[in-house]
């Protein structure tokens, strides 16, 4: 049985977020609480070594709150905000057991869009599969997720500890492509299911 839902969603024209102009090519980016330098690199469509480089970052897992990053941004249009407009679409979706709500969030124009679940949306289709692969819930998976990266799938943190899940370097995961990942985190679940049990 599917579900068909009615939402309206905003299709944004998205650009540089938390900037200035400071030339013709570069932005000042001030840096906020939650920022990681990959995170502020993939919204502002540049590389964390970019990123690095340009303003003399000796260590790319430092950065403080209230840091001002200079952003180049290679003559590229730069939009300081987004431009919605409300278009009221209907979507039919899959029954999943205990996902309510889908969450359609403004697609960045100038990085290209590889739409890989029903719903676009990266968190709920990684939880989706851990759920029927391993039995616990989707809201469990979520807060996992959610807890460990942000939902964000390229961050590493200080330790090498990467993606979704936090994956240590010791599981040798070799596939960080977002089903590579919910494979290797179904391998160390069934190895160990409390692998994640300080946020069950």
């Amino acid at each position: 049985m599917k579900k068909t839902l009615l939402t309206t969603f905003g299709i944004a024209t998205m650009g540089l977020f938390g900037g200035t102009i400071t030339s013709a090519d570069t932005v000042d980016y001030t840096v906020k609480s939650g920022d990681t330098l990959s995170h502020i690199a993939l919204e502002n469509g540049t590389t964390i070594d970019r990123l690095a480089s340009d303003n003399n970052l000796k260590n790319i897992d430092l950065i403080f709150v209230g840091d001002i990053l200079k952003i180049n941004t290679d003559s590229e249009p730069v939009v300081t905000q987004p431009v919605y407009q409300e278009d009221e679409v209907q979507v039919d979706l899959p029954d999943y057991q205990t996902q309510s709500e889908v969450i359609v969030e403004p697609v960045q124009e100038s990085q290209p869009v590889q739409q890989i679940t029903p719903t676009g949306d990266v968190v709920s289709y990684v939880a989706q599969q851990m759920a029927a692969r391993t039995g616990v819930s989707y809201d469990q998976w979520h807060k996992v997720i959610m807890r460990e990266s942000g939902g964000n799938p390229e961050i590493v943190n200080s330790s090498g500890h990467r993606g979704l899940f936090q994956i240590s370097p010791i599981h040798n995961n070799t596939d960080w492509s977002i089903d590579g990942q919910i494979n290797k985190a179904v391998e160390i679940y069934q190895g160990n299911p409390n692998a994640w049990v300080e946020t069950w």
